[in-house]
């Protein structure tokens, strides 16, 4: 009998109802938080596919294949090229590179994956940094701050492709 009045008082149905709440309240929270990191995957997998646009839209294309028939013409006749500061391939690069110093800053803040980020754009980052390797240490002992991102990027990735392979990676560039 004593069970039986605790079950119909107010007391009990008042605990009831608090512990419904409060179930309620921690399935509304879990339901919420899935749909707020599901937005953030799509806000990120949009974010990657516009990059990806971007730089294979056909303005990034022609600034590529300008910098390759550039680099082809002019780097490769002079090995000694590479080691020299060259104010012309600079103004043809430093868009390149400035969209890439974008994509690692938006990897480091961890807007966009990393995983997607070096799936995507590994290998084109890989060739214009060690192309742009003169332009962008003299960049950085002006100004620190300049290309942060991409050179931190680059030590995380750990590439540093031979000079040897610029040809090729150019000649592809060609056909980008």
């Amino acid at each position: 009998m004593c069970c039986w009045k605790f079950v119909h008082s107010y007391d009990a149905l008042t605990a009831y109802g608090t512990l419904a709440t409060a179930v309620a309240a921690v399935v509304a929270v879990f339901f919420s938080w899935k749909a707020v990191n599901d937005q953030i995957k799509q806000s990120r997998t949009t974010l990657w596919r516009s990059l990806d646009e971007e730089f294979n839209g056909e303005s990034r294309r022609a600034q590529r294949r300008g910098v390759a028939e550039y680099w082809i013409k002019h780097m490769t006749a002079d090995s000694k090229m590479e080691s020299k500061r060259d104010k012309h391939f600079e103004s043809r690069i430093i868009h390149i590179l400035d969209f890439f110093e974008t994509v690692s800053f938006l990897v480091n803040q961890g807007v966009l994956d990393s995983s997607l980020a070096h799936h995507t754009f590994w290998y084109v980052i890989s060739g214009y940094f060690h192309a742009g390797r003169t332009f962008i240490e003299a960049s950085v002992k002006e100004d620190p701050t300049f290309y942060a991102d991409l050179c931190g990027l680059m030590k995380k990735w750990t590439t540093d492709p031979d000079a040897k392979d610029l040809p090729t990676f150019f000649s592809a560039e060609l056909n980008a």
